[in-house]
């Protein structure tokens, strides 16, 4: 059996995968890829924050900023979780129930990021307007969070980096 992929592709399905399974694979990781460099525009000196990052989409980024020769700095909520982005390549990994914008900022140098890849949302997004370093860019892929924030939003901080938020 084959799996049918965008331009008409197909790859062949592994005995040991369901179909379903075979077909999240490409799908985790074209959804990684497609915010990482189409919307994102990354280059090897870059440094990106990936949240969620033991959730399929994650692990595909975290892999493909390896990959890319990019730094990579990942959250999730349980040691299990933080030991699988270390090893697919997170350069450092925190409890996100700890609070992990001050540990950004300390692992980085007090440079923050060039993209933050958000699954989370709302709760989240004052914390990122803080991380990202100029010309930085919140890519919001899901709101797991919410998608109202409490607080409104002051263009001021926008301007001052150069920000972009991108869906």
């Amino acid at each position: 059996e084959y799996v049918v992929i965008p331009a008409g592709m197909a790859m062949p399905i592994p005995e040991h995968l369901t179909y379903e399974d075979a077909a999240a694979i490409p799908e985790a990781f074209l959804t990684a890829y497609l915010n990482l460099w189409w919307l994102g525009g990354l280059k090897p000196e870059h440094r990106v924050l990936v949240h969620a990052a033991a959730s399929g989409v994650g692990t595909a980024a975290l892999q493909l900023i390896r990959e890319a020769g990019a730094t990579s700095y990942a959250t999730a909520g349980s040691q299990r979780k933080l030991l699988k982005a270390n090893a697919l390549g997170a350069k450092a990994s925190h409890d996100y129930k700890t609070g992990w914008r001050d540990w950004l900022m300390e692992q980085t140098d007090n440079q923050g990021v060039n993209i933050v890849l958000d699954f989370v949302g709302a709760p989240y997004f004052e914390d990122h307007l803080q991380v990202l370093a100029t010309d930085g860019k919140l890519i919001v892929i899901g709101t797991l969070g919410g998608a109202i924030t409490e607080q409104p939003l002051h263009l001021g901080k926008l301007l001052a980096k150069r920000l972009q938020i991108i869906g």
